[in-house]
């Protein structure tokens, strides 16, 4: 690998690496300009709809009532968002070529309801990355995976299942669905 080589690998990676808390303080600020400025343009949602203008629309929706787009991606219960903090930590990169990457970044979020109540989860989401004209995106909407929500000072393993994305509260799907954490725990775990 030649020295450019290996610079524009540091240089990507890094780049790849402030996208998740970039996106974590514009959820803060509830900045939704600079939300959907961190997806590539014709980002693709889940629903199959794409582009920036959809995906503002689709947070706007969680973050001001109607459950739909909440930081975690899920719902809001009825009531908008009025404080967003995400803590995010691990960040797993894997270059699929010079301008792809795929990546997982751990968090922790604390959010507070339009109605007064708080609520926190672990989350873990799964990112795909785009290089354009030399900046680096997500490529589409964050795929997201809960490992609890619940009030403060809940224990989280004596939590009932939350039935994500349907409600954001409850024990979440992960560590059981990874197949070495089952394989480690054995089936029956």
């Amino acid at each position: 690998m030649s020295t450019a080589e290996r610079l524009d690998a540091l240089v990507s990676a890094q780049q790849v690496r402030d996208l998740p808390p970039r996106y974590a303080a514009a959820y803060a600020r509830l900045d939704l300009d600079e939300l959907v400025r961190l997806y590539a343009p014709d980002v693709e949602l889940h629903d199959g709809r794409r582009g920036r203008q959809a995906l503002r629309d689709h947070f706007e929706r969680g973050m001001r009532s109607t459950g739909v787009g909440s930081a975690d991606g899920g719902s809001t219960g009825g009531a908008g968002l009025h404080t967003v903090i995400l803590h995010t930590g691990d960040h797993l990169i894997d270059f699929a070529g010079p301008d792809s990457a795929q990546g997982s970044v751990y968090c922790l979020g604390e959010m507070q309801r339009t109605d007064g109540s708080w609520y926190r989860q672990t989350i873990i989401y799964t990112d795909a990355y785009t290089r354009l004209d030399g900046s680096w995106y997500f490529a589409r909407q964050r795929r997201h995976e809960l490992v609890y929500g619940a009030p403060p000072l809940t224990r989280p393993n004596q939590l009932p299942a939350a039935n994500w994305p349907a409600s954001q509260t409850g024990r979440g799907t992960l560590p059981g669905r990874w197949p070495s954490w089952q394989r480690f725990w054995g089936a029956d775990a």
